[in-house]
């Protein structure tokens, strides 16, 4: 989903495109879906030993297979997250929140961008808690990237974008060790 136009025009910059945050249903649906997954597979178990087969085991392990995948596919739809769209031109950066709402960041008002990284429990990078900080506020986004994304650094978040127009990205080279300084460390991943 993250699909990305960047498109230096004659008369100015713009850029549009989608990414992914954490929703609230993600706790909630992955403690449901290991909560029924021992239990569920109990019950199967016991229903299809007492009433069906005569007591017999041959259709234990379909049914208790189907049962697991049903519980995977609730996690995978808990772990998808909420779809984002955003828009970017000379002066401002729009993020269109589900719900019908919009974020609107003048460049100028931007003072940080920070990243702290997301884990899966702790091992694989999912993506980052992006802090927004304004000089009226501050805006927390948790960014996960999608599935087939490659390129896996603060680079490739569309935050990037808000970043350097705002001027806190200087001296950046994208290819091998990049160099990244900004306003007192402004903008620098933990």
């Amino acid at each position: 989903m993250n699909m990305e136009s960047f498109v230096e025009e004659r008369f100015g910059f713009r850029a549009r495109g989608e990414f992914r945050c954490r929703g609230w249903f993600e706790v909630p649906l992955t403690a449901l879906a290991l909560a029924i997954l021992l239990p569920g597979a109990f019950g199967i178990f016991s229903f299809l030993y007492y009433n069906t087969m005569g007591g017999g085991f041959t259709a234990i392990p379909l049914f208790i297979a189907v049962w697991g995948v049903f519980c995977w596919w609730l996690v995978r739809i808990a772990h998808t997250g909420v779809t984002y769209r955003y828009e970017a031109d000379d002066k401002e950066f729009r993020i269109y929140e589900p719900k019908n709402h919009t974020e609107i960041l003048y460049y100028n008002d931007v003072t940080a961008v920070n990243y702290d990284p997301l884990f899966y429990l702790n091992t694989k990078l999912r993506g980052y808690k992006v802090t927004i900080t304004t000089k009226y506020r501050t805006l927390t986004y948790s960014y996960i990237f999608n599935g087939n994304r490659l390129y896996k650094k603060p680079e490739g978040t569309p935050f990037f974008i808000l970043e350097e127009r705002a001027g806190l990205v200087k001296d950046y080279v994208p290819e091998g060790g990049a160099v990244r300084s900004g306003k007192e460390n402004h903008g620098k991943f933990k």
